[in-house]
């Protein structure tokens, strides 16, 4: 704070900002070293996600006679394995072909859920390990 007299009248009026120092305005801190590494990963934002295509009826239709709710990472999985035919995708394989930014963890859960509901189901591949495919 620095004092400004105005018409004989002291005024405390704030400081302007200082870049670096933190005080005083809006403005983060400008901080090095690793520290500042970290925040900047964590300020990043996620890609957008693209909207999804439209998903054929039968997809929705298969969800929801599944019991499940219809939501964008089970509609881009489901169409994925339906594009594929019987042609098995591991979950790296959706990983990688998935335009939609969903993390490993939750197409793990979606390919759980589908296939303990019924709409796909797992096949053992050699060399790969298991793999998903579309039920019949």
């Amino acid at each position: 704070m620095r004092i400004v007299t105005l018409a004989g009248a002291a005024l405390p009026v704030p400081a302007p900002a200082v870049a670096g120092t933190g005080e005083g305005g809006d403005e983060p801190a400008v901080r090095s070293g690793r520290h500042a590494q970290r925040v900047t990963a964590i300020r990043r934002r996620p890609r957008a996600p693209r909207p999804l295509p439209a998903t054929p009826v039968s997809l929705r239709a298969r969800l929801q006679a599944a019991g499940l709710a219809v939501t964008p990472p089970r509609q881009q999985v489901l169409a994925l394995l339906a594009a594929r035919g019987p042609i098995p995708l591991s979950r790296r394989d959706i990983d990688r072909r998935l335009d939609y930014a969903i993390r490993p963890v939750t197409i793990q859960r979606v390919l759980g859920r589908l296939e303990a509901a019924g709409p796909i189901e797992r096949v053992a591949q050699a060399g790969e390990g298991r793999a998903h495919r579309l039920r019949a």
